[in-house]
């Protein structure tokens, strides 16, 4: 998102691990995080900060991509 302060997204329960990934439209992020103590994939809607869980597997889910359909 262009010009303005930074913004902190956050929300509780969600402990973000880097590895941000921004959309190619730029208006959502992917990252891993930890959630109920397992690393999953979520993303991030920048306009609103909503939150989505994108992946919810067992093991450990790291290194989103977005991929263009």
């Amino acid at each position: 998102v262009a010009g303005g302060p930074a913004q902190e997204i956050s929300q509780a329960g969600i402990e973000p691990y880097g590895v941000p990934t921004w959309s190619t439209d730029g208006l959502r992020v992917a990252f891993q995080a930890y959630a109920n103590g397992n690393m999953e994939i979520f993303q991030a809607l920048l306009l609103t900060g909503e939150f989505t869980q994108v992946t919810s597997a067992a093991g450990i889910d790291a290194k989103p991509v977005w991929v263009s359909r």
